[in-house]
């Protein structure tokens, strides 16, 4: 905040003496001097896809330090809002139900012979890719919090940059060979990733399933 504001101003922000509300829907409320620099934060995280919009360099006013501390403080609030959150509760991302849903419709309906479509494309944000990767259990999201137990990255794996990096994505491809038979593998962030939970692959150490097993281990969360 010193680096953008006079000392003086920065203690009237902090004593609570403005109200900045956002100029758009009016819900955001910077209130403290944490409200504004954690704002400033948000603008250093999409400064990279502004490229072609505009030059803007965050270095001045954000150290590494200062980016990793509040990438900690981003991570426990997207953690309890849209991650894997409370033990034993789905309540954060139970809505992805229906994704799931939608994903294995599509793969049965290929392996019936369905050729209407050769890819389905869905554009989303990270408040439905994280809670979808939170229900699928897949790498970084597989440990939830008992209550009381506060997430910390001392004994939590989950991690906003590798969970939901920027252009995150989540992709199924459906193989179809001889004898009609129909596989399965998936990409997360590009990478091959097994399937969580109990689904068992085609071979071991495969990243293939088949449509069946799919149906099968992924029932639980449709």
């Amino acid at each position: 905040m010193n680096r953008l504001f006079t000392p003086e101003f920065v203690a009237r922000i902090d004593a609570g003496e403005f109200d900045l509300v956002d100029h758009g829907k009016g819900k955001t409320h910077l209130q403290s001097a944490v409200d504004v620099a954690a704002d400033i934060y948000e603008l250093y995280v999409i400064a990279p896809g502004m490229a072609l919009d505009a030059d803007v360099d965050m270095t001045p006013y954000l150290t590494d330090e200062d980016a990793a501390t509040f990438a900690y403080l981003s991570d426990g609030k997207d953690f309890y809002e849209k991650g894997p959150a409370f033990a034993g509760s789905d309540v954060t991302f139970g809505m992805s139900h229906v994704l799931v849903d939608a994903f294995l419709d599509s793969v049965e309906a290929a392996a019936d012979g369905d050729q209407e479509y050769a890819a389905q494309f869905r554009f989303a944000h990270a408040e439905e890719i994280i809670p979808l990767v939170a229900l699928l259990r897949l790498p970084g999201s597989t440990v939830q919090q008992t209550p009381g137990d506060l997430f910390a990255y001392a004994d939590n794996p989950w991690r906003g940059a590798q969970v939901a990096p920027m252009a995150a994505n989540l992709q199924w491809d459906v193989y179809q060979g001889p004898h009609d038979r129909t596989i399965v593998r998936m990409l997360y962030n590009e990478k091959e990733t097994a399937f969580g939970g109990e689904c068992r692959p085609i071979h071991r150490n495969s990243f293939f399933y088949s449509v069946d097993e799919l149906t099968r281990c992924l029932s639980a969360v449709r």
